[in-house]
């Protein structure tokens, strides 16, 4: 449900880029990684287009810092924050393609 009026909240457009992201296109990122105690939280969510998603969660979330060179504090902020207690980034599960973050056991 929050999903749906985060994206309506900021009329669809990317937390990232600043640009509109198309309905078909968006994914809600967790700022807070539910693996790190985030919430679905209206707060804890933001909107990005799924490309900038499925960097976000790589191995090389830093391939974003190229995509928008003016925005190296988002950037950081948002790789921190998916930083697990173990010092690990939260990643994708490669096996069954993007689904969102799962944390990496140690």
């Amino acid at each position: 449900m929050f999903r749906i009026s985060k994206y309506s909240s900021v009329k669809g457009v990317s937390y990232l880029s600043g640009e509109h992201v198309p309905v078909w296109d968006y994914h809600c990122h967790h700022l807070v990684p539910q693996a790190n105690g985030g919430t679905n939280d209206f707060d804890n969510l933001c909107v990005l287009s799924e490309a900038e998603h499925q960097i976000l969660h790589s191995g090389t979330p830093e391939l974003l810092y190229e995509m928008y060179p003016n925005k190296k504090r988002k950037i950081d902020s948002l790789i921190k924050l998916l930083r697990t207690k173990h010092d690990k980034y939260v990643l994708n599960s490669p096996k069954k393609g993007f689904r969102g973050a799962k944390a990496l056991s140690s």
